[in-house]
């Protein structure tokens, strides 16, 4: 696991000298260090230079430093990621007369793609993204891993100056002398979705490769400046492997038996937790003592000849937050060296930390806990397994079995439940009454509105909210009706939610979530909070294996008779402690109403009511008073919507460097 950058210039009249390019270069790396601790490598070939800043994990010997050349020198790479299936086509390769003098996964890369061009990335089982530059062809070779579990990022230059720049983080674009500028757009975005819409991010001109995605950069191209990227794999969770890893599969064998397709499922994640235990560094599991971080670990038990290493966190002051009681539970299951560490509210300064961790501003809060997790358990091991994806792939969310039984009822019914949950006391949504309240008042709503209607951000206060300026910028005009024009508002969420109709309502909302939360928020979060400290996370979940057969099973093998994730819990049944088989999902997040209206209140009020806060550029300031006020008051709570705005206004304030210290507020509650 690593950080990458590189840079090339298209046209040979706009090649800067060598010593800038290598200045820019260690600039980008510098800040990348983070990433990859480890070591360092830089390489320049006239028009292109590359920089790594590396994480040892596999062959911690020099051989295995980046960037990476072949032989003859025609083919260099910059990587980060690993490819679990390397010793398999390193022995394929070597039957092509292909030699090694590493034992890395790199090097397997810088084969692969000599024998089998792009092809190679038919071929590559892992989570990776990479820049590849072939001298003899003269083109650069970017891709990114199919879940979306690595990122990577590019920047083009306006035209007439053909330069073309690529890295791991937009930071280390900045560092490589991009200017940087906020999108409106992506604001937007972020109030209706809680991220930026790929391959858009939150600032101009600067975009990411999608997952399952790659682009190829000529040098001399006259459209230099244009990108078209290539799909290189899908999968359908109605059962479709558009794109085959491997041309045998899955999908064209008769559908397994309920008892059948558990046997698969418990196969297939052995097989997954196993290849990602290889390892030349100390490697543990986050244990949060939810389900699928228990199974992950008790296979790891399984597997290991010597105790695992786990780690959880907790609240130990906000027993609704706190699960540890469970991860003790399977950590004495399995035996393993456990570690339980306890978080208390942070202040701005680690807000603002992870403000740029992520590049940008950030509304999933459990990236708190993840990031302190990853900071502490840095100290002790330098790869961690993880259980994230499980819940993609079986319907663990209970927002599938929400919008599963809203589809089930009549319209007319449907309508009149709408307007019983608006006069429900609005109440903390981890209670009973605040879960049927926010169930009830979607219902009204088309089923793609409705899953947008139930997460916790702007989609429907976003004509209240927003300044007319700004919705006239992003749509070129601001007298929406939103009943009328919400398709032209939610056109990300309409246009995924339009390509899986004929499917059923629950591989519908799979197959929308695998698309949309889990690469642009949940892998975001896990990737940003655990490289940010130089550790190495692990999904096994996410096995691209495992995702082919779990997206052809019935809907019946995920949720049966109200019980989510019936074939997965009946495939571990044996290996799971019973209370924790048969808990109800908690979710990893923080108690922020709590935190709002205690330590972080003087700074919700200092930021948010500041008359020069830099959201009145885009929001009405009255809007956010508004939500204040009204959580302070305990009228209702709107944590999730104030932390998605003060981690905004806290990205703003970075780009304005006149913009003054926040005044001392008084606010009436």
């Amino acid at each position: 696991m690593c950080g990458i950058y590189g840079r090339i210039h298209l046209r040979e009249n706009g090649v800067q000298t060598a010593s800038d390019e290598l200045f820019l270069a260690r600039e980008a790396q510098k800040v990348l260090s983070h990433r990859g601790p480890d070591g360092v490598g830089v390489w320049q070939n006239g028009c292109v230079t590359f920089a790594h800043a590396r994480l040892k994990i596999i062959d911690l010997s020099h051989r295995a430093s980046q960037p990476m050349t072949n032989e003859t020198g025609d083919i260099t790479v910059v990587y980060n990621g690993e490819i679990y299936n390397f010793r398999e086509l390193r022995r394929e390769l070597e039957g092509h007369d292909h030699r090694f003098r590493s034992d890395s996964d790199t090097e397997v890369l810088v084969h692969g793609y000599e024998e089998w061009g792009v092809d190679v990335l038919e071929r590559i089982d892992g989570m990776f993204a990479f820049g590849l530059w072939d001298n003899q062809r003269r083109v650069l070779f970017l891709a990114r891993d199919r879940v979306g579990q690595k990122p990577l990022f590019f920047y083009t230059c306006p035209p007439g100056e053909g330069c073309f720049t690529f890295a791991s983080e937009i930071k280390a674009l900045a560092a490589g002398g991009v200017a940087l500028k906020p999108r409106s757009e992506s604001i937007i975005d972020y109030l209706i979705y809680g991220y930026a819409v790929p391959p858009a991010t939150f600032y101009k001109s600067v975009q990411q490769v999608p997952p399952a995605h790659y682009l190829l950069v000529s040098h001399g191209d006259i459209k230099c400046g244009q990108v078209e990227f290539k799909r290189y794999w899908d999968v359908s969770f109605d059962g479709k492997e558009l794109y085959k890893l491997q041309p045998d599969k899955a999908n064209q064998r008769k559908s397994p038996g309920f008892t059948e397709a558990a046997q698969r499922v418990r196969t297939l994640v052995e097989s997954a937790v196993k290849k990602r235990m290889i390892s030349h560094v100390p490697l543990g599991a986050f244990l949060s003592g939810g389900l699928d971080s228990t199974i992950i670990t008790g296979v790891m038990s399984r597997l290991s000849s010597s105790p695992v290493k786990t780690f959880s966190i907790g609240f130990s002051a906000d027993s609704r937050y706190d699960e540890t009681s469970y991860a003790h539970m399977a950590a004495r299951a399995f035996s393993t060296n456990h570690t339980k560490f306890n978080v208390t509210p942070q202040g701005m300064g680690f807000i603002r930390d992870l403000i740029v961790a992520h590049d940008g501003p950030f509304s999933d809060s459990s990236a708190i806990p993840t990031a302190l997790l990853a900071q502490l358990t840095k100290q002790h091991v330098s790869v961690v397994l993880t259980g994230d994806g499980g819940d993609e792939l079986f319907a663990g969310y209970d927002r599938f079995s929400a919008g599963v039984f809203s589809e089930l009822l009549p319209r007319l019914l449907r309508n009149k439940l709408a307007l019983l949950g608006g006069v429900l006391p609005a109440l903390d949504e981890r209670t009973l009454t605040g879960r049927v309240r926010r169930f009830l008042k979607g219902l009204s709503l088309p089923l793609p509105e409705r899953m947008l209607h139930w997460q916790p951000h702007f989609a429907f206060s976003l004509l209240s909210l927003c300044r007319s300026d700004l919705l006239n910028e992003v749509f070129g005009r601001d007298d929406f009706i939103e009943e009328e024009d919400s398709r032209e508002l939610f056109k990300f969420q309409y246009g995924v939610f339009d390509k899986t109709r004929g499917m059923s309502t629950l591989a519908r909302l799979l197959d929308q979530n695998f698309r949309t939360y889990l690469p642009n928020d949940l892998q975001v979060k896990m990737d940003r909070c655990t490289m940010a400290y130089g550790l190495e996370a692990r999904s096994p979940f996410l096995d691209i294996p495992l995702i082919v057969e779990c997206a052809g099973f019935p809907d019946r093998f995920k949720m049966c008779c109200g019980i989510k994730k019936a074939v997965l819990k009946y495939a571990f049944r044996d290996l799971v402690p019973a209370q924790i088989l048969a808990r109800r999902k908690m979710g990893f997040g923080v108690p922020l109403d709590v935190w709002f209206r205690t330590g972080w209140k003087k700074d919700l009020v200092d930021y948010l009511l500041d008359p020069g806060s830099m959201l009145n550029e885009y929001l009405r300031h009255r809007e956010v008073v508004r939500y204040v006020k009204e959580h302070l008051s305990g009228r209702g709570n709107r944590g999730h919507q104030l932390f998605a705005l003060l981690t905004l206004e806290l990205w703003l304030r970075d780009f304005s460097a006149s913009a003054p210290a926040p005044a001392p507020a008084v606010i009436d509650a």
